[in-house]
C-alpha cells in the first residue's frame, strides 16, 4: 500500500515537472531555431566561407568597381605608403575577412559588419554599414591608415587590420623587429601572446589571395566623374 502512494506520488511529480518544463522546452527550441535562422541570413562574419573558382570570380567582379573607386579616392596620388593598398590587396582582405558576403556580422563585440568587417563605430551617423560601396570605402580608409603607420608594408598592414596598429607596434617593441616574419615567429615562441595567434595565420593567408589576386587583376573600365 505504501509503495504504491509512493509509485502514484512519483508519476504525478514526475507529469508536474513535465508540464512545467514543457513549454520552457519548446520555447528553447524555438530561440534555436530563430538563433540557426539569424546567423544564415547575416553570415559568420570574418570566416569566409569556401567558393568555387566560378563564384570567387563572380563575388570579385561585382566589387571590382567599388573598390577601384574606393582607392581611387582616399590615396591622394603623392602618399606612397597607402598608394600600397591596390584593388587587388582590398579584395585579399574583403575574401578572407566576409568571403564577399555583405551581409557578415562578426561575432566580436562590438560585432564588425558587412564585406571588409569593420566595427560600427568607424561609420559616420546614418550610414548604412551594409552598404557595399559605404562598407567598401570605410575599409580602404582603414586599410590606406594601417598602411601609413607602417610605411606601405602589406604584411604589416594587414595584421594592423586583424589586430589593430597599436597591436602590431606593441608586437615590435616585444620582437625587437619591423618585420612580419619575425613578429610572427615571436608570436608563436611565446604562449603568453596566443591572443594574437589569429594575426598570425590572419596575415599569410591575406597574402596568398593577394598573390592571387594581383596575378589576375583586370581593372574595371573608369567611371565617368562630373
Amino acid at each position: 500500500m505504501v509503495a504504491a502512494v509512493g509509485r502514484r506520488w512519483i508519476r504525478w511529480a514526475l507529469w508536474g515537472l513535465l508540464g512545467t518544463l514543457g513549454p520552457l522546452l519548446g520555447l528553447g527550441l524555438m530561440f534555436l531555431v530563430l538563433l540557426m535562422a539569424v546567423f544564415s541570413m547575416f553570415g559568420r562574419g570574418g570566416s569566409a566561407p569556401r567558393l568555387s573558382t566560378t563564384e570567387l570570380r563572380a563575388v570579385r567582379l561585382t566589387y571590382l568597381p567599388l573598390e577601384q573607386e574606393a582607392v581611387r579616392i582616399d590615396c591622394p596620388p603623392a602618399d606612397t605608403a597607402c598608394a600600397a593598398v591596390t584593388v587587388p590587396f582590398v579584395q585579399a582582405v574583403m575574401m578572407q575577412e566576409s568571403g564577399g558576403n555583405p551581409r557578415a556580422v562578426s561575432s566580436a563585440h562590438p560585432p564588425a559588419l558587412g564585406l571588409m568587417q569593420v566595427e560600427p563605430y568607424h561609420f559616420p551617423p546614418g550610414a548604412n554599414p551594409f552598404n557595399p560601396a559605404t562598407n567598401i570605402l570605410m575599409g580602404v580608409q582603414i586599410l590606406d591608415a594601417d598602411a601609413g603607420a607602417f610605411g606601405g608594408d602589406l604584411e604589416l598592414t594587414a595584421a594592423a587590420y586583424n589586430a589593430g596598429v597599436g597591436g602590431v607596434q606593441h608586437l615590435e617593441r616585444l620582437a625587437g623587429a619591423t618585420n612580419w616574419p619575425a613578429i610572427s615567429a615571436y608570436i608563436q615562441a611565446h604562449p603568453t601572446l596566443k591572443g594574437y595567434v589569429q594575426t598570425v595565420h590572419y596575415v599569410p593567408a591575406v597574402m596568398s589571395n593577394f598573390a592571387a589576386f594581383q596575378q589576375s587583376y583586370q581593372p574595371a573600365p573608369p567611371q565617368v566623374h562630373p
